[in-house]
């Protein structure tokens, strides 16, 4: 979840994963109940309170809520495929509408 390698995690940081982890399971939640989830998290994880996850931090993290892995995690390969049909759909119609004229 460190997009941008600084080795912790910011709450932007926090955001986009479970942003990315409810469309992977079409789920939905507001602004504000996003914005909960990371508040708590970040209550209950930032033991140092400087304003981001460590390694550290995580880990207890994930150790006192294992369930918490399954339930943010991305699937890449499916989100991959799904685009890739996607496109090959909008190409396929793009060929159809062509071949009409």
């Amino acid at each position: 979840y460190d997009f941008d390698g600084d080795n912790q995690i910011s709450q932007e940081e926090l955001t986009r994963m479970l942003q990315a982890s409810l469309v992977e399971n079409d789920l939905a939640m507001t602004e504000e109940q996003v914005g909960s989830v990371v508040s708590h998290t970040f209550q209950e994880a930032d033991v140092d309170q400087d304003g981001f996850i460590n390694l550290q931090e995580y880990s207890a993290l994930v150790e006192s809520h294992p369930s918490m892995l399954n339930q943010m995690t991305i699937n890449i390969s499916a989100l991959i495929a799904e685009r890739r049909q996607e496109l090959e759909a909008a190409a396929s119609n793009a060929g159809a509408a062509g071949a009409a004229e």
